[in-house]
């Protein structure tokens, strides 16, 4: 706990005393033993990068590249941009090479490493926004596998002397640290990666070795629009049924049914969605490796028989951690009460900043007050008759790991004769108990679930739901 509160406050005095000398010990070279190969080839090219980046050009470079947040992080994916220019007649790749003992042996490191990253991680006062590659020469971190499983309690750090130290992971530098990553958000296919493609990943580029996908359209600047939505299939829709009775104070009854038959062409969307405390956000947070939060959502689907029930994912988000801290109901007003109104200033220019993106909204309807993240992912056409008057919705903080499957069982309302299709009551008289599989990673974090009846209230002026770990909120379009 102290770790995940540890974080939260340093966050909130603007991280500006996290890199002193104390934080920060110079420490012999790691030994690699106990590393796995990737780990020992990202730490090879963190050193590398940090000599190189003496560079001006190679800063301005991976600067001008992380703002272009190709996958909805300030990321700069080194296989895609490695035969690109940094000057005249010098690739990236050329220009790192340079900076090792061996250009073969260069070559076989990042050759190794199929999502081979840099981030330049988007702290309060520390960013690729405020970057100044004029005067800042970063050093470089490197996520390792013993990090990531949590088995050391630092993050290994390199300067342009090829020196080595260690900072705390829950304490965000003040001055800006470039992190080598595996990139979370590309799937690979071919020598260099698995051989199998996802059918739900979305094709990014090809070279002589691998192909490479984005593990999400989501993840996809290049598709700007469906970045922040998501769509329903068309096995989401359904026919009209008729004769429908009225159920008294049924809210959806009235926007479902206004002209008696089943409009198929209304849609809820999951519009807006706040975190509801400090502890998960520090909790998923993890340490400043990781970049932004990915949130993904599955929504399970009752059915007319128990074979008939179902789930998907129909969105998945990039928050920056930043506007998760800002999305808690109070925590404007607890930066000023602890650290003074200017520390209050600068936060509300943060939060500008990411209401002017499209990521954040202020007070988006009269039961909706103070700052919200924007999800506006289209979930259901909610036909009580295929559907029954249940669904669950499920929230985790998606990071890589291994595939976990889980079967939720719950039980969903149906009208005893239901199987009258033109003489619909939508009495839920009967009930239906069904399973569906669902699958995440073992290293994802639970943001919690909840079901929604077909009778609650819903719109953006009706009271908004919450899992407790997320407060979230529909509209009808």
């Amino acid at each position: 706990m102290l770790k995940h509160v540890s974080i939260l406050a340093l966050l909130a005095i603007g991280l500006t005393n996290c890199h002193s000398p104390e934080n920060q010990t110079a420490v012999a070279p790691t030994t690699t033993e106990t590393l796995l190969e990737a780990d020992r080839a990202r730490i090879e090219f963190s050193k590398t990068l940090a000599k190189a980046l003496v560079d001006k050009d190679l800063r301005d470079f991976l600067r001008k590249e992380a703002l272009k947040q190709f996958d909805n992080d300030y990321d700069v994916f080194f296989h895609a941009l490695k035969g690109k220019k940094v000057k005249e007649g010098v690739t990236f790749s050329d220009l790192l090479a340079t900076y090792h003992s061996s250009r073969q042996e260069f070559e076989s490191v990042v050759n190794s490493l199929p999502k081979l990253t840099i981030l330049v991680p988007d702290f309060i006062v520390t960013s690729a926004k405020r970057w100044d590659t004029e005067k800042l020469i970063p050093q470089v971190a490197v996520a390792t596998t013993e990090l990531e499983q949590k088995r050391v309690n630092y993050i290994q750090v390199y300067n342009a002397e090829g020196q080595e130290s260690r900072i705390d992971p829950v304490k965000f530098p003040d001055n800006l640290v470039l992190v080598v990553k595996d990139n979370e958000r590309i799937g690979v296919a071919g020598s260099g990666g698995r051989t199998t493609i996802d059918p739900t990943w979305d094709f990014y580029f090809t070279d002589q070795s691998n192909q490479y996908y984005f593990t999400s359209t989501h993840f996809n600047r290049a598709k700007a629009a469906p970045a922040r939505s998501g769509t329903v299939a068309n096995t989401n829709r359904v026919q009209s049924t008729a004769g429908v009775q009225t159920i008294p104070n049924c809210p959806r009854e009235d926007v479902y049914y206004s002209n008696e038959d089943f409009n198929n062409n209304v849609l809820e969307r999951l519009a807006y969605f706040r975190f509801t405390s400090y502890d998960k956000v520090g909790f998923i947070s993890e340490n400043f490796t990781e970049g932004n939060l990915e949130i993904r959502a599955q929504v399970l689907l009752g059915g007319q028989s128990s074979g008939a029930f179902s789930n998907y994912n129909f969105g998945t988000l990039s928050i920056p951690k930043t506007a998760a801290l800002l999305s808690i109901p109070g925590y404007m007003d607890r930066v000023e009460r602890e650290y003074g109104a200017g520390w209050r200033e600068i936060f509300q220019g943060v939060l500008n900043e990411h209401i002017a993106q499209g990521i954040m909204v202020e007070s988006p309807s009269s039961t909706l007050s103070g700052p919200w993240l924007v999800w506006g992912a289209d979930v259901i056409s909610w036909s009580p008759h295929r559907y029954g008057d249940e669904i669950k919705y499920i929230f985790k903080e998606h990071d890589e790991g291994e595939t976990v499957k889980e079967v939720k069982t719950f039980e969903t309302g149906f009208n005893a004769s239901y199987g009258k299709k033109d003489v619909w009551n939508i009495g839920f008289t009967g009930k239906v108990t069904g399973s569906t599989e669902i699958s995440y990673t073992n290293t994802s974090d639970d943001c919690g679930e909840q079901a929604v009846y077909y009778c609650s209230s819903f719109g953006l002026n009706a009271p908004y739901r919450s899992t407790g770990d997320i407060d979230y909120a529909f509209e009808v379009r």
